[in-house]
């Protein structure tokens, strides 16, 4: 499969996401913009060359492909029947609030994460603010439509606590039996919220880094 073909198999286009959600293109586009939902994951642009009689003209068209789960969420959005601006706000706290949950529940402060922590033991300060931040801008940049298969809070957060695990348990190769059935299981865990990514993309993906090459290395 070539990375178009993976892309129109695994993505909607906007009018897609509108005719399943019955939702015009313009009230979609009106949540993108006020930050209620991300932007497009891909975007494919193709130019034909069209011949006859008449020569040859060259046409141009550009399209945004998002995932299936922009449709329950623009649904679900729209039903709350609240100004963007508003909505937006709630989602981002929602979104902070559930990535914060899932850094305390998957011990993140234990794995190469602990910056983002109070001496307390919870999630938060200023350098958790910023991160946040940060990850809130990624997802609706389009980044978490494309490494994700929901792009929800909770796959996104746990995406990125898998990952720092991996890492911090790879520095040692000397594992013990315990390490070693950690680091499976995190390798499971990312498997299981991570997208399938383009073909041009998989080999320097997560999925490609910390999947596939942690696998075919430890778990063959």
């Amino acid at each position: 499969m070539d990375s178009a073909l993976y892309i129109k198999s695994n993505y909607l286009t906007l009018e897609d996401v509108a005719v399943r959600s019955g939702i015009s293109d313009a009230r979609l586009i009106e949540m993108i913009e006020a930050g209620c939902l991300p932007h497009a994951a891909y975007r494919l642009e193709q130019t034909y060359e069209v011949s006859s009689i008449f020569g040859q003209h060259n046409h141009s068209e550009s399209k945004g492909y998002y995932p299936y789960s922009h449709v329950e969420k623009a649904a679900a959005l729209l039903e709350k029947n609240k100004p963007w601006d508003e909505l937006a706000i709630e989602e981002k706290e929602r979104f902070r609030s559930i990535y914060k949950v899932t850094l305390e529940e998957h011990r993140a402060a234990d794995f190469g994460m602990a910056e983002y922590f109070r001496k307390d033991g919870e999630a938060g300060g200023e350098a958790f603010e910023a991160f946040i931040a940060s990850e809130w801008q990624h997802y609706l940049d389009g980044t978490y439509g494309l490494c994700t298969k929901t792009a929800s809070a909770r796959e996104i957060a746990l995406k990125e606590v898998m990952i720092a695990k991996i890492k911090y348990l790879l520095i040692s190769e000397a594992f013990s039996e315990i390490e070693l059935t950690e680091l499976e299981k995190a390798v499971d865990t990312l498997d299981a919220v991570s997208a399938e990514f383009a073909p041009h993309e998989r080999e320097r993906s997560s999925r490609g880094q910390y999947i596939d090459a942690v696998r075919a290395k430890y778990f063959q």
